[in-house]
């Protein structure tokens, strides 16, 4: 289970790594600041449709992602 987690963890940091590269812009997010290291991930994510956000103006990117996200994220991503 442990071999899995860190697999998981190591899938989602470079998928957000990746996108980071790619774009950076404003954000509609309040908690997300412009300079932030991983807002251009935030932003490419949510125009890729993997990423929501947790509401229309809070994305919520100190909180912990559970197993269920993560699979989410990585389905999304993928296909």
């Amino acid at each position: 289970m442990k071999k899995l987690r860190i697999i998981l963890v190591a899938a989602v940091s470079i998928l957000l790594v990746t996108l980071a590269v790619m774009s950076v812009s404003a954000t509609k997010w309040t908690d997300v600041p412009d300079d932030a290291w991983y807002t251009g991930a935030v932003v490419k994510a949510n125009e890729l449709g993997i990423m929501n956000g947790t509401s229309d103006t809070t994305f919520s990117p100190t909180t912990p992602c559970n197993r269920a996200q993560v699979v989410t994220f990585l389905y999304r991503a993928y296909n």
